[in-house]
């Protein structure tokens, strides 16, 4: 019996050795050595004799070599334990170099050794390795040719050796470059070339051979079905196919897999008898093997060093999933005999979605019950603090696994909540949050098209409401973080995420939470002292921006802020169904047109005792679909129609109008071929928007009120001799960077009829700020455009509602809104003191909200 030391028997050893001395045409007589064993010898002592003799031989090959310049290769090197047996430099006096190639990673690398890491081919040298391969004659490969081959290439991950396989799949085959096959079809197209050699060269042959360092068949199979789950089970969809996983975690759910499998319980006396004794030598193979990395290290704020484990290369990941289809397709069987995993003709195509999916769910569910305790300890133990992989993966494995109702349980849980953002950090801890979010949300959209009934859809819709309840979860545990005995690494971290879950929040159009998120971001980067050009801040007020709903006006053809419809063409040429198309806009990313009550809560009809809505420019979760009727524009929602409020001029507002007589007059358009919107009646008109925000009432206590700056000489105003000052003071802001009460320089004002004239009035640059005074009546004088005083909206007094400038050109004027001054520098109606000037308030509250 030839025993074996590290991975080479005396036997092979020596013949290697042979082999060396041809090549270098030395006698090799002196190269045998026979190993005697005693009876009664041990294990261990029979692998003492084979160690001396292979140490022995070792140095006579030294011997016959000394004097000659030796330059060894040691190609595709798999185990670095076996590189020193052929380091014969020791015991010579003459040069003697050693070239050692690998895929592996040495933990322990020779301290005289030079590393050289070849990097991955670049693009355009794989490119042109595949056509060099290939054996074309023609160096110029054509256009569609060359994009074929750098998509292809690219799915090869830049391997040389899968790019050379790819290649020869090519001159077999001559057709596949024109073909529209994709990389998984290689095997398959091999397959059907007459030509058996080439066959043998196939993807998952190559990768199947792998395993033949695994000698017995059946311990082979069951460390490829480990394989096969660690791919399947620890990845993330768009995300990281091969992510750093624990290992205790990976080797945990093997255990579950063979205890809880009858099909492959028997394969556990088979790993054994190989000595594949625990799930940490099945590790420790695989990695000898080269298909897994392995590495030492910390994760987020553990102060624990843990060992985790990566899937080496893509294509590997894609030779797991095919391992797992085989393995779903064959396990209801007990047939070894007709057991093929992956032959050379089986290719990974949309015939294996259902079986992929099937597999999918049953070992996500399986690592799902490795956490059965630590949930139900999480729920009876305040202190118990949850493992790394629970914290980074578990909502994963529930949703992979389908267990919907369960994810939310763990999301809303305030341990969970608290130990993952300890672990991760604030803000790593919200994207994983969100990520775990939008993947919930994704399932649920799947299952309700798939659902027959409106139970199923009931039921999505519920959970969808429960996803809410998660993301508020989470901006109360940001927002009751106290940052004033933080560092400033920390303020900024969440600052960041409060900025981060309104972006996630934004997706589920919830516009107040989002707007608020926005809002405690920039506090926090401005209690920092940060100037307003800073990053921070200007990403802060990027995303508060784009929340922002602006009215939607005509304006002048030739405007720079003419909105263009992004499906123009398709709406002249009535390409869309029942349900439309959507409003959105090409000249602003992002935008597109809504209507204001999904936004503001306290806005007015048009006219108030109508059911007519404001029309604006807002986030693309609020698109209104629509579609072309001649000349009319109508929601498919509920069937308004678009027009115009009153006068048809530069600055008039757009309403959803339901007078339907009314909008024959002033609601027929003309959608041009640059995306352009016209009146029929005034060509010259198109629909645009307003740059700045309109200035509105909001609650008292709101963080959207206007603070002014000047609001103590405004006061001194109101109450020097009965409000007969008449100095003009500047509605700049204090709670806004570079801002004051403004009107447009594009309609300054426009006469609803002889006797009136309106002025809009919004929030914009400090230079263009206007100036007011209080009149002896605690109206807001404005001195711009001849004396305009504020007034709400149609006089009505809500949150939501917006505020105007107006002048009435008669003798007997009415009574503009009255004001008074708050002690904080707010400005609120006499009449609704809990009320405040501000920026509109987006959203509602979800507390108040039907259902909720």
């Amino acid at each position: 019996m030839d025993e074996m030391v590290n991975n080479v028997t005396y036997s092979m050893y020596v013949s290697c050795l042979r082999d060396l001395c041809q090549q270098i045409g030395i006698p090799t007589d002196v190269l045998h050595e026979e190993i005697v064993y005693f009876p009664g010898d041990t294990e261990l002592a029979k692998a003492a004799r084979s160690l001396q003799a292979i140490e022995k031989v070792k140095l006579q090959m030294s011997k016959l070599i000394d004097g000659l310049s030796i330059f060894l290769v040691l190609d595709d090197v798999w185990c670095h334990e076996d590189v020193e047996l052929f380091n014969f430099g020791d015991g010579m006096k003459s040069s003697f170099s050693l070239f050692v190639t690998t895929r592996t990673l040495d933990m322990f690398p020779s301290a005289n050794a030079c590393w050289i890491d070849v990097p991955l081919m670049k693009p355009q040298d794989a490119v042109s390795l595949f056509f060099l391969e290939s054996g074309r004659g023609d160096p110029m490969p054509t256009t569609k040719e060359f994009r074929f081959v750098k998509d292809l290439v690219k799915k090869l991950g830049f391997l040389p050796l899968a790019v050379r396989i790819a290649a020869k799949v090519a001159q077999a085959y001559p057709d596949f470059l024109c073909s529209e096959n994709n990389l998984e079809d290689i095997s398959s197209t091999i397959g059907t070339v007459p030509d058996s050699s080439a066959a043998n060269q196939s993807i998952v042959h190559l990768l199947n051979r792998s395993f033949s360092i695994v000698t017995d068949a059946d311990a082979s199979y069951a460390v490829k079905i480990c394989f096969g789950a660690m791919a399947v089970v620890f990845y993330h969809d768009d995300d990281d196919i091969r992510p750093w996983v624990s290992q205790s975690v990976v080797e945990r759910l093997w255990a579950k897999l063979f205890f809880t499998s009858d099909y492959l319980r028997p394969y556990l006396l088979k790993l054994r008898e190989y000595r594949l004794s625990s799930m940490g030598d099945i590790t420790r193979l695989l990695h000898i093997m080269g298909l897994i990395d392995k590495r030492n290290g910390k994760e987020g704020k553990n102060t624990m060093e843990e060992s985790t484990v990566q899937i080496h290369h893509d294509l590997l990941w894609e030779y797991g999933k095919m391992v797992a289809i085989q393995f779903e397709k064959e396990r209801g069987g007990d047939s070894k005999k007709n057991r093929k995993i992956c032959s050379d003709t089986h290719s990974y195509s949309r015939r294996n979605t259902s079986e992929f999916q099937d597999v999918l769910i049953d070992w996500n569910n399986l690592m799902v019950q490795c956490y059965e305790d630590q949930l139900y300890l999480m729920e009876s133990e305040p202190y118990f603090y949850c493992d790394s992989h629970m914290l980074h993966w578990l909502p994963h494995h529930m949703i992979k696994a389908r267990k919907i109702k369960e994810v939310f349980k763990l999301l809303m849980s305030k341990n969970f909540l608290r130990d993952r953002l300890e672990f991760l950090g604030i803000l790593e801890g919200t994207k994983k949050y969100a990520f775990d979010i939008r993947a919930a949300l994704k399932k649920l959209k799947i299952s309700s098209q798939e659902g027959e009934n409106s139970l199923i859809y009931n039921e999505s819709i519920a959970n969808k409401g429960e996803l809410i309840a998660v993301l508020l979860l989470i901006g109360n545990y940001l927002s009751d973080i106290s940052t004033s005995v933080l560092s400033k690494d920390s303020k900024v971290e969440i600052g960041h995420a409060l900025v981060f879950l309104g972006v996630t929040e934004q997706g589920f159009a919830m516009w107040e939470e989002s707007f608020k998120c926005f809002q405690k971001g920039m506090n926090i980067f401005q209690a920092m002292g940060l100037e307003e050009y800073h990053p921070f801040m200007v990403s802060a007020m990027g995303h508060i921006n784009s929340l922002s709903v602006k009215p939607m006006i005509l304006l002048p053809e030739n405007s720079e802020n003419c909105i263009r419809l992004k499906y123009a063409q398709k709406l002249r040429d009535g390409e869309y169904g029942p349900s439309g198309l959507p409003l959105e806009l090409s000249s602003s990313p992002g935008k597109g047109l809504v209507r204001f009550d999904n936004f503001f809560l306290g806005i007015p009809n048009f006219p108030p005792k109508s059911r007519n809505i404001l029309a604006g420019i807002g986030p693309k979760e609020g698109f209104i679909n629509a579609t072309l009727e001649g000349n009319y524009l109508r929601c498919t929602l509920d069937g308004a129609l678009l027009s115009t409020f009153n006068s048809v001029a530069p600055g008039s507002a757009t309403i959803w109008n339901y007078d339907f007589d009314q909008t024959k007059v002033k609601g027929e358009w003309i959608i041009r071929e640059d995306g352009k919107i016209s009146l029929v009646n005034a060509p010259n008109l198109c629909l645009g928007s307003c740059k700045n925000t309109f200035l509105g009432i909001v609650a008292r206590n709101s963080l959207n009120r206007a603070i002014f700056k000047n609001s103590q000489r405004l006061k001194e105003s109101q109450v020097m001799e009965g409000g007969k000052d008449k100095r003009a003071i500047s509605l700049v802001l204090k709670s806004a960077v570079n801002c004051g009460i403004v009107a447009s320089k594009e309609f300054p004002r426009f006469d609803t009829a002889a006797s009136r004239t309106l002025v809009p009035l919004f929030f914009g640059p400090t230079e263009e700020t206007l100036s007011a005074r209080f009149t002896e009546n605690q109206e807001i004088f404005i001195v711009d455009f001849g004396g305009i005083v504020l007034r709400a909206g149609f006089d009505i007094l809500r949150n939501g509602n917006f505020v105007q400038g107006t002048r009435d050109n008669c003798e007997n004027p009415r009574l503009g809104t009255q004001f008074e001054i708050n002690d904080d520098g707010s400005i609120s109606p006499v009449k609704a003191p809990h009320l405040a000037l501000g920026f509109p308030e987006i959203g509602i509250s979800y507390n108040d909200a039907p259902g909720k």
